[in-house]
């Protein structure tokens, strides 16, 4: 009888663990990538979609009202790094990763928005 019994308990723990294994394998292959992009907008018009996932050695250079602008991509996070307006605010801000901080140079009137799913979307 004890081995019957030691026979059924391995049937039972290989089941539990197989279950187990399998709900992982659902849970992960169903689970989204926290795809972001970076939508750039030069008077209220679309002129630029970036994909924040990719990092890239060249900046993007965005034709404003007065003048370019460059803008950087690097760890899902994205900057202007040089800009031609006076104040130079939207230089300043540095890397954004959040959807609810745009990067706005009023003095070429460009403005840049995070949109996509992300790990966490406050800043404290």
């Amino acid at each position: 009888m004890d081995k019957k019994k030691l026979r059924n308990d391995i049937i039972l723990i290989a089941s539990l663990i197989l279950v187990a294994v399998i709900a992982l394998v659902c849970v992960l292959s169903s689970r989204q990538k926290n795809n972001q992009y970076a939508k750039v907008y030069v008077q209220n018009e679309l002129t630029l979609t970036i994909d924040l996932s990719k990092n890239t050695e060249n900046p993007y250079h965005v034709h404003g009202l007065n003048g370019d602008l460059e803008v950087s991509v690097k760890d899902g996070a994205i900057a202007v790094t040089k800009s031609n307006c006076p104040h130079q605010d939207c230089v300043n801000m540095g890397y954004v990763s959040v959807s609810n901080k745009p990067i706005i140079c009023t003095y070429n009137q460009v403005y840049i928005i995070i949109e996509g799913k992300a790990n966490y979307d406050l800043e404290v």
